[in-house]
């Protein structure tokens, strides 16, 4: 008479059929959860007036987005804006069957989440850029709207207001996303973002193209000119 398979067994078996493959590395990590703190803070800041505050976390906002855009350009593969940037026509193919071994295995973003990612930077970045050009005329200017017309100024006053609530949208629908990978899709999305790592099918694993992750001299310099651009600009 067979044995019932133990519950140990079962999950050592579990585990074997799994590997590990890296799909962020520590740089994205770190810029994307900095991201996400100075925005909080941006917010909060401007809730509470604390507008020097807000002006600083602008500044942090502008030297993280420097980078995330260098690095979309030389990064490591997930990072790169060509490995996961999609055409309309592979776009409609992932939302008519989000299951199909075309997109098997799945590592980084899927059609869909590029789409929210390059909406993201979009947004933020309008929203640093008028932020960089407005001016109350009570406590604080942006150090370029010395350098633009009025009416630019005027509108960015309102549109950096405005573009606020499109960033506060997003992030909405981000955490929704998260939220129905988790519990429906039964994928974490938050662990990898953490941890770097990501527990696949074996069998998927060896479809998984090399990481190819960059230097740290590499991000070194995109971290400096990161933090150099966002320190000239404050100054001006």
């Amino acid at each position: 008479m067979a044995q019932a398979t133990s519950g140990s067994e079962q999950t050592t078996e579990s585990l074997s059929k799994t590997s590990k493959v890296k799909v962020w590395d520590g740089y994205i990590r770190i810029f994307h959860w900095m991201l996400l703190a100075s925005i909080v803070v941006s917010f909060v800041s401007v809730r509470m007036d604390k507008m020097d505050i807000h002006f600083i976390s602008g500044h942090v906002v502008l030297g993280l987005l420097t980078f995330r855009i260098l690095w979309g350009l030389y990064g490591s593969r997930t990072a790169l804006f060509k490995t996961f940037i999609k055409c309309p026509i592979s776009v409609l193919n992932y939302l008519k069957d989000p299951d199909s071994e075309q997109f098997k295995p799945m590592i980084g973003h899927s059609p869909v989440a590029a789409l929210s990612v390059i909406a993201m930077i979009v947004v933020i970045g309008v929203q640093v850029m008028t932020g960089l050009i407005s001016d109350d005329e009570i406590l604080l200017q942006g150090p370029l709207a010395q350098y633009v017309p009025w009416e630019w100024t005027s509108f960015a006053n309102w549109f950096h207001a405005l573009n606020a609530k499109f960033i506060m949208a997003l992030v909405v629908l981000h955490l929704a996303a998260i939220a129905f990978y988790y519990f429906v899709k039964k994928d974490n999305l938050i662990k990898p973002m953490i941890v770097g790592d990501k527990a696949i099918d074996a069998k998927g694993a060896g479809k998984v193209p090399n990481f190819n992750a960059r230097g740290g001299g590499v991000a070194a310099v995109t971290i400096v000119i990161a933090i150099a651009t966002a320190y000239v600009v404050f100054n001006l």
